[in-house]
């Protein structure tokens, strides 16, 4: 299921409040779901004018991956 970013910043109090539901039990239950195991990790650049060559100019976003 993918979250559109619009509904994470206008989603209120309970959608966070089910959101550390949820992560805690994980954390209590050492369980992950499948689907949270996947994604594709893409580099994105940190200072645009920075040395471009350099892998600490960069920082990964994981996107949900559909396969």
């Amino acid at each position: 299921m993918i979250v559109p970013n619009e509904h994470l910043v206008f989603s209120g109090n309970d959608f966070v409040v089910h959101t550390c539901l949820l992560f805690t039990a994980m954390l209590k239950y050492s369980f992950v779901p499948t689907d949270f195991k996947f994604g594709i990790i893409k580099p994105v650049l940190k200072d645009k004018h920075g040395d471009i060559t350099s892998i600490d100019m960069y920082h990964g976003i994981t996107l949900k991956a559909d396969f």
